[in-house]
C-alpha cells in the first residue's frame, strides 16, 4: 500500500510524500542519505538571536532511536542546521529550518531547549521536492521527471519503468486460485 515518506512531527501541514516503492523510502530516510528537510514554524514568541544562533549551532535533545526493532533513547546535539527569521510584521515568530536530519519531533523539541513552544510546523520542502506544483492545501500533484531525477536512482526513467512493470503485471490473466482437495 501506500504511506508516507516521513512521518510528520504535527498534524499533516506542508508536504507529504507518498509511495508504494518501499526502496525509495528508505533510500529517502537513510540517515547517511542527509536529504534535506525545509520547514516554515511558527513558536509562542519571536525567537531572540542567541536563540537562532543556539538553533543553528545544534541543541542537545532526547529522541527515540530505532534500533534493532527497538526503540531506545538517545540524547545527543543535534547537527549543525539553517535556522533564519521568516517573520513578518503579521507573524512576528516565525523561522524557516532546513535539516539534513530527521529525528523525531526535532524542531519541536529544539525548540523546546530553547524555551520555545512551536505552535505551527509547516514542511515545505523534502529532499529537493517543494510544494510548487500544489497550488492550494490539500491538493496533491504527481512528481515531475526533474524531482524524480533528484529522489531515485535512476531517476524519471527508473520510475516509468517501474510504472511500466506494474501495468504489465495487472494485465496479465491470473489463474484461478485452485482449492485444496480433501484427503480421504
Amino acid at each position: 500500500g501506500r504511506g508516507p515518506v516521513s512521518p510528520p512531527s504535527l498534524p499533516p501541514r506542508g508536504l507529504i510524500l507518498l509511495t508504494s516503492d518501499g526502496g525509495l523510502t528508505n533510500t529517502l530516510l537513510r540517515a547517511g542519505e542527509r536529504k534535506r528537510k525545509e520547514y516554515i514554524v511558527t513558536t509562542h514568541v519571536p525567537a531572540t538571536d542567541a536563540d537562532i544562533a543556539r538553533l543553528a549551532a545544534g541543541v542537545v535533545i532526547t529522541t527515540l532511536a530505532q534500533s534493532d526493532g527497538r526503540a531506545k533513547p538517545l540524547t545527543a546535539r543535534t547537527r549543525p542546521c539553517v535556522v533564519e527569521r521568516d517573520a513578518s510584521p503579521a507573524q512576528p515568530a516565525r523561522l524557516r529550518f532546513v535539516l539534513e536530519e530527521g529525528r523525531n519531533r526535532q524542531i519541536r523539541r529544539m525548540c523546546a531547549a530553547c524555551g520555545l513552544d512551536v505552535i505551527k510546523l509547516h514542511r515545505v520542502g523534502f529532499a529537493g521536492i517543494t510544494l510548487a506544483n500544489c497550488g492550494r492545501p490539500g491538493a496533491w500533484a504527481f512528481l515531475t521527471d526533474a524531482e524524480l531525477d533528484v529522489i531515485m536512482p535512476g531517476g524519471a526513467a527508473a520510475a516509468s519503468g517501474q510504472q511500466q512493470q506494474q501495468q504489465e503485471q495487472q494485465a496479465r490473466p491470473r489463474r484461478p486460485r485452485q482449492r485444496p482437495r480433501a484427503k480421504g
